[in-house]
């Protein structure tokens, strides 16, 4: 594996990162070097095997990702671009997702190659959704992303991966939600996957009072899917829906 600490000084500094977000990566980096291979299991006799995944080829490098729609009213901003108000927000997200510990939690905060912001105003309602296409076209996708809907907005958010290749494709993305009191957030994401793709997804939301979330996957191909969602209620009326469609072979986890 190429991913080294001069690799992710590297990642930081490309980023324009301030100190104490070096210092997550690295402690991750020291984390990661300890664990083991996770082992997944759930309930009885079902377990993911991810025998044929090789660690030495995840090699994270930034993608490009493609906005194709973005209603005016919608702001996208890299963790390096938000303004000072929204510190607190990344670092708690950092923090949360580095509750994760096992190999794969300690390398997605060790070598993410992206962060980024959506933020939904408050009391403003979008009509069209957001729409982000990225297109993975190395061996390795490694990415935060953080969204806000303030009070009162609404807003549907399509995200679409697409990853082709024949040669073993890695991906791990943690989101986190914070859908602020009465907001509305449809949120789709849309994998169109070759069979050498391993997906591992995070989510954590938090829900206000009369808040809404309501979570569409489609997935289709792919050698492994993994999506865990966390969702907290927070106040009279909060809800939270989660929905999947899965396309697969017999060869697909």
């Amino acid at each position: 594996m190429t991913l080294s600490e001069e690799r992710i000084r590297k990642l930081s500094a490309a980023q324009h990162e301030p100190e104490w977000m070096l210092h997550h990566r690295l402690q991750a980096w020291q984390d990661y070097q300890q664990y083991e291979l996770p082992r997944f299991k759930y309930g009885k006799g079902v377990i993911l095997d991810i025998s044929a995944l090789d660690v030495e080829k995840i090699d994270p490098h930034p993608d490009q990702e493609v906005i194709l729609a973005q209603p005016e009213a919608i702001k996208v901003l890299p963790f390096s671009e938000a303004p000072p108000q929204y510190a607190d927000i990344i670092r708690e997200h950092l923090n949360s997702a580095a509750k994760t510990k096992n190999k794969f939690g300690a390398l997605h905060e060790a070598g993410f190659t992206k962060g980024q912001i959506l933020l939904i105003p408050r009391g403003v309602s979008i009509v069209n959704p957001l729409m982000l296409e990225s297109t993975l076209n190395t061996s390795t996708q490694i990415e935060h992303l953080i969204i806000i809907a303030e009070q009162g907005s609404v807003a549907t958010l399509i995200e679409i991966l697409n990853a082709q290749q024949d040669t073993q494709q890695f991906r791990s993305q943690v989101v986190s939600f914070y859908i602020e009191e009465g907001a509305q957030v449809k949120y789709r994401f849309i994998q169109r996957a070759g069979p050498k793709l391993f997906n591992i997804i995070r989510r954590n939301a938090v829900v206000e009072q009369e808040g809404s979330l309501t979570i569409m996957d489609c997935t289709h191909g792919g050698a492994l899917t993994q999506v865990m969602t966390s969702t907290h209620l927070r106040g009279e009326g909060a809800e939270s829906k989660a929905y999947s469609l899965v396309f697969a072979d017999q060869q697909q986890q």
